[in-house]
């Protein structure tokens, strides 16, 4: 095989600034700035669909991303523009130059682009390149050399850094999480072979760029006291202490126990065995972890985890067809081993469980789910039938749920958003509309809870457009938009979006609540308590809110704590501390055994509320 044909047509870098090479026979050549017909359109084009699974999206999905508040008709002139100028830059050269590049459905409904064999994306490479390095590793051989150059091509910058829509958000935060195992594994790597300069170097570029980075911090810590500098690492170790102090953040037990050690100069246990990625597992967990170090020793398993399905959910046998069912040109599959359906059943029947679980618990569940998440992702790797990968999909996307769902309680916001947009990956891989809608009403909700409601309306608008089944999500959705108005200050639109879900709840049964939105009527009558609160009309809230309780199932607890917290903040608007008072107790008691963050922070706007009276008996008492 000559050169020619051993090399990929064009090269795309992703990861900074956007950079297109074609190859000409002999090297690559980058594209002029005049191919691209004097317009950024075909660019952003090829920056969405380079980030979209497959490579392929459909025409709304990128009209929706790429022209959001353009008339739709005139936004459709634009993308047939910008496709006819990207199919003229993705021109092979010389003999080659029929070859299209930029494929389209039919019926124009889909645009894709064609396989790393022959549009390179330095993403892609560099997630193919870790799984290399995991499988030569497991075989006894080198792991560093892909290593090395995934991190080569990470290190070059941000995933297209110049792009701020949400479409982009998603990608980008599993490639920084891909970026960061990759450095700490080569950082790890280093230490095993003796280039202990090489090792210090990468950890502390990465504290550089996130000094309360524990992952790093605990790595070079143990570092430089192997190197017998104990001085350097408790200095270290005391700079990022009190960065974390100015964050409200103690570090965990275990950095806690490694710099015990230095201190008193005892030996450490012998880690250069134990590769960078399973370090959390190899560690003994601390006694009488606090909530925050529970949270602190899981965080790096939640990274690797998420690492590790998105690099599947690209490279998988997801990658390798089209929605339609067919398979991408030059590909095969056939499946490695048949995987009995009564498997599937109990897989499914163990995320049921825990969906039923998540409705009162957050932290005792996250050791479970991410054993739970881990299987199902390890069968994803595998190539399978086209019936039994959806069902996988559809798993790992639950599954990603649960575990968002949980963090977002525990207020791991980011966390919570990367695993998130995950599982609305998952879900459009396996045509699941309605996983597909819960996910971007929770990422909604967290938008919300982020301060940043403004921004959750386009994830509104896609959810509108998809096909839901369920009446209860619909019916969910319309509450969260009504919850996003009212943090808008926009009392008539969430007037309208409470009467269109009670509209639905008069007309159809609700059916089951397969993935766990809580919705009922003692649910639709919180929501417009909460948004009675929020645009502080207490004479509408408490009505609402006490239906809500008398509605209640007494076995929601956690549900049971955020109504007796928006009762109290209704009740301070109205003026009436002391019952305010009464129900701040009541909610900080539940919130005690529940561990819920969110209904915590629910309370300290209620302790907000209060401070201006707290110098009152009541307040005191």
């Amino acid at each position: 095989m000559d050169v020619q044909e051993a090399s990929p047509l064009f090269r795309v870098f992703t990861c900074g600034t956007l950079l297109v090479e074609r190859w000409d026979g002999v090297a690559y050549q980058p594209i002029r700035v005049s191919e691209w017909g004097g317009s950024q359109d075909p660019r952003h084009l090829l920056k969405k669909l380079a980030g979209s699974p497959g490579r392929h999206a459909r025409r709304g999905e990128i009209l929706e991303a790429l022209w959001p508040d353009i008339d739709p008709k005139e936004a459709g002139g634009y993308l047939n523009d910008a496709a006819y100028k990207l199919r003229a830059v993705l021109q092979p050269s010389r003999e080659k130059r029929k070859q299209t590049l930029l494929f389209t459905a039919e019926d124009a409904s889909s645009f894709s682009l064609p396989g790393q064999a022959i549009l390179w994306i330095d993403a892609d490479a560099a997630l193919a390149l870790l799984e290399q390095a995991e499988d030569a590793e497991r075989k006894g051989a080198d792991p560093l050399p892909p290593v090395e150059q995934a991190a080569a091509y990470l290190m070059r910058g941000t995933f297209l850094e110049e792009e701020e829509g949400l479409w982009a958000y998603g990608r980008r935060a599993s490639l920084e999480l891909a970026r960061h195992e990759c450095l700490l594994w080569q950082a790890a790597l280093y230490q095993q072979r003796g280039h202990l300069r090489k090792a210090e170097k990468l950890l502390f570029a990465l504290l550089e760029e996130n000094p309360t980075d524990e992952d790093a911090l605990y790595r070079l810590v143990d570092l430089l006291q192997r190197q017998h500098r104990p001085g350097a690492a408790l200095r270290v170790y005391r700079d990022a202490e009190r960065l974390l102090a100015a964050e409200g953040i103690e570090p965990t037990a275990w950095i806690k126990g490694l710099v015990e050690r230095v201190h008193t100069d005892l030996p450490l246990p012998t880690l250069e065995s134990v590769p960078s990625f399973q370090l959390a597992a190899a560690l003994p967990p601390p006694h009488q972890e606090s909530t925050l170090d529970v949270m602190q020793s899981h965080r790096h398993r939640l990274h690797n985890l998420l690492r590790l399905a998105c690099t599947v959910l690209v490279l998988s046998s997801y990658a390798r067809w089209y929605p339609d069912g067919n398979e991408q040109p030059g590909h095969t599959i056939t499946p490695l081993a048949h995987l009995d359906p009564a498997m599937l059943d109990d897989l499914e029947s163990i995320t049921a469980s825990y969906w039923r679980l998540c409705a009162n618990t957050s932290l005792d569940l996250l050791g479970g789910v991410l054993e739970h998440f881990q299987a199902v992702v390890h069968l994803l790797k595998r190539a399978q039938p086209r019936d039994v990968f959806r069902r996988l999909c559809s798993l790992a996307g639950e599954i990603a749920q649960i575990l968002g769902k949980t963090l977002f309680d525990l207020h791991e916001y980011a966390l919570a958003w990367a695993y998130y947009t995950f599982s609305i990956k998952a879900a459009q891989g396996a045509s699941n509309h309605d996983l597909w809608a819960v996910g971007l009403e929770r990422m909604s909700l967290l938008l919300i809870y982020w301060e940043q409601p403004q921004e959750a309306l386009p994830l509104w608008k896609e959810a509108q457009q998809l096909t839901i089944q369920s009446t209860r999500i619909r019916c969910w959705l319309a509450a969260v938009e009504a919850d996003g108005y009212a943090h808008l200050d926009e009392p008539d639109a969430c007037d309208e979006a409470l009467r269109t879900a009670k509209a639905l709840v008069a007309r159809e049964p609700l059916g089951e609540d397969r993935y766990a939105t809580g919705f009922n009527s003692s649910r639709l009558a919180g929501y417009e308590g909460a948004c009675f609160v929020q645009l502080h009309r207490p004479e509408r809230a408490l009505p609402a809110l006490q239906q809500a309780l008398t509605l209640l199932d007494p076995q929601a607890i956690r549900q049971q704590s955020t109504l007796f917290t928006d009762l109290g903040i209704a009740y301070t608007q109205q003026g009436n501390v002391q019952e305010a008072c009464k129900l701040a107790r009541q909610a900080l008691n539940i919130t005690t055994n529940t561990k819920s963050k969110a209904v915590l922070e629910r309370g300290r706007t209620l302790c907000g509320a209060l401070e201006p009276r707290k110098e009152t008996e009541e307040v005191q008492g």
